[in-house]
């Protein structure tokens, strides 16, 4: 529905669109079991910590630079880093999976 309404030109509702996706995939009884099952579950565990420890950040920077540096979800994880808090600048562009993982990673330091 999202890539229709893109198409469409309705920005703001792809966006809703979107945003619904990711809080109803949050949402599920199984998203947490499938988060612990990841291999980036760590990463995640890491960027969380990191918003509070200075050292553990320094510890993220050496990990994340095993990734490929272009991806989206790498470049979402530096602006979190920096301070963004906001799901749906954070989200955008990314696909299910790594959207998931933003949702892990924003709803982690919350807690």
């Amino acid at each position: 529905m999202a890539d229709i309404a893109d198409k469409q030109g309705n920005k703001d509702i792809a966006h809703s669109y979107r945003r619904l996706m990711r809080q109803t995939k949050w949402n599920a009884p199984l998203t947490q079991h499938e988060l612990q099952q990841w291999e980036n579950f760590s990463l995640i565990q890491m960027v969380v910590m990191a918003t509070q420890n200075v050292e553990v950040r320094e510890q993220l920077e050496a990990e994340i630079a095993k990734y490929p540096s272009d991806t989206k979800v790498l470049s979402a994880i530096r602006l979190f880093l920096n301070g963004e808090r906001d799901e749906d600048i954070l989200c955008d562009g990314l696909d299910y999976y790594n959207s998931t993982i933003m949702m892990a990673i924003i709803n982690g330091v919350a807690e």
